[in-house]
């Protein structure tokens, strides 16, 4: 049987009941009607031929008078009770189909004037009741296009979208802003604000939102920052708008979210670049202005410690002044390489550079108990070559697992890893992960900037220059409490930014 056919046998079994409920009624109704008519008749035809029979009948016939006086009350109180029975029959008929009539008319009205939750009587299977029925579908229709449309024009805004209700219930959010809140699919619809959003997490966007509604009205744009469930902070631009009726007065509450992290995130760029070339200006200067003295006090200072050199205290004092010269010049030169010019980038194998780093850190010697500590290593042997500039690369590389041995508590460990991630943007990822220790706060924001330091000695410059290196080869580097410990972790394109140059 086709679908067609189905379709039709369907259509035709479920009026089947309706024709038998209307042939009864026909039946039940024409024999009625007929006998109300034939008694109604012969009421008539009695009262004439009483009549006649009146104008022939003498006063001897009184008993013959008396017997069709009787028939005549008889026929009378029969027309009567069935005349009653009649009314009352057309009365309960009428008001049986009246009544479900009357209801769905109001409902339509209802319809009518936008009220989709409304449904009319369908409880007999009857005419009216199948009528019922066909007006409770065509609303059940209407209500799943119009929930389509909604979530259409929803999931058509690019930024996150929820309506509220003026007691903050949600009455709709898009995915969009789902994914921006961090919440699971249709979780938060039809919850208050209050108990949708977590308050350790997004307490900052309920306040607003309940701030809004107690206003009474009032639209309003603010900046409100939120973090994920795994600690990602995310800056949102959001914006409060009131829904109002005909008669101006606000029915509910449309809060329009865009996430602005990239364009904090660039304003962060282009802030850093400013001050990045406001010291790189400065240094080109100083390196000229500040060097050549420097190198006459050192030579000064080595030429006073050969005259004296029988006086070891002199001899001393000598020395730190070489001592500190050295430490001058050696912050020139970190200031320096922040306005470096532009260098070729070569096919070379990350995890190489990753393994040559680790060595020379280790022997450096400038990690003292660096041999108490354990080493973790593991490389990924699914990294292909990159584009990289060798020793700029060293040159951040080191400064990493120097600041890690640095920081590793006595007998700690350090794991090193590379890995490829072909699903994200930035595919080459090298991680350094200090465990057992942990960065404040505060500082976590500041580390790559230029002269911050928490070391007693230290120019402050060493992770700001690994950063300018990283953000040349067109990477990432981020820095972050985790809960092994802190990880410091690079993440690099597989090709060059620029054909040829990195920076």
């Amino acid at each position: 049987m086709t679908q067609s056919a189905a379709n039709d046998y369907d259509s035709s079994t479920s009026l089947k009941p309706v024709t038998n409920l209307v042939r009864v009624r026909l039946l039940v109704a024409i024999p009625v009607m007929m006998v109300l008519m034939l008694t109604t008749m012969v009421g008539v035809l009695y009262q004439i031929t009483d009549w006649q029979l009146a104008e022939q009948l003498t006063a001897a016939n009184t008993e013959v008078e008396l017997k069709y006086s009787r028939m005549l009350v008889f026929w009378l109180v029969t027309l009567f009770i069935f005349d009653i029975a009649g009314a009352v029959a057309g009365y309960l008929i009428a008001r049986s189909i009246s009544r479900p009539l009357e209801k769905m008319m109001l409902a339509s009205r209802r319809v009518a004037g936008g009220d989709f939750t409304i449904k009319a009587p369908a409880e007999s299977q009857d005419e009216v009741g199948l009528l019922g029925h066909s007006f409770n579908a065509m609303i059940d229709s209407l209500n799943r296009f119009f929930s389509s449309r909604n979530r259409f024009i929803l999931e058509s805004f690019t930024g996150g979208l929820i309506t509220a209700d003026l007691n903050g219930t949600i009455t709709a959010i898009n995915s969009a802003a789902e994914t921006m809140l961090d919440l699971g699919q249709m979780e938060a619809q039809g919850k208050p604000v209050a108990k949708a959003f977590p308050s350790e997490r997004l307490g900052a966007l309920t306040a607003a939102v309940e701030e809004i509604l107690w206003s009474g009205g009032t639209a309003d744009q603010r900046n409100i920052t939120i973090t994920s469930n795994e600690g990602k902070t995310t800056h949102l631009n959001v914006r409060f708008s009131f829904m109002r009726d005909k008669s101006d007065r606000p029915f509910g509450l449309i809060i329009n979210m865009r996430d602005m992290s990239e364009l904090q995130k660039f304003y962060e760029q282009m802030s850093r670049a400013d001050r990045l070339a406001t010291v790189g200006t400065f240094a080109t200067g100083l390196a000229h202005e500040v060097r050549n003295p420097l190198g006459a006090i050192k030579a000064t200072a080595q030429l006073l410690a050969e005259d004296l050199a029988d006086d070891e205290r002199m001899c001393g004092f000598t020395q730190i002044i070489v001592d500190e010269t050295n430490r001058l010049d050696q912050l020139v030169r970190e200031v320096q390489e922040l306005s470096q010019s532009a260098t070729p980038l070569v096919s070379a194998d990350l995890n190489d550079v990753v393994r040559e780093c680790l060595r020379v850190a280790l022997s450096s010697g400038k990690a003292p108990g660096c041999d108490q500590l354990t080493i973790n290593e593991s490389y990924d042997a699914a990294l292909p070559a990159l584009p990289l500039s060798p020793g700029k690369i060293r040159q951040a590389l080191l400064n990493v697992l120097i600041n890690a041995l640095q920081a590793a508590p006595p007998a700690g460990s350090i794991c090193v890893t590379t890995a490829l991630r072909p699903d994200e943007p930035l595919p080459a990822v090298i991680s350094v992960v200090n465990k057992g220790t942990s960065i404040a706060p505060d500082d976590l924001a500041k580390v790559f900037e230029p002269f911050f330091t928490t070391k007693d000695q230290g120019t402050g410059l060493g992770l700001a220059i690994t950063a300018q290196i990283i953000r040349h080869h067109g990477g990432e580097i981020h820095l972050m409490n985790t809960d092994e410990g802190v990880a410091m972790v690079i993440s690099l394109p597989l090709k060059s930014p620029e054909p040829d140059v990195a920076f």
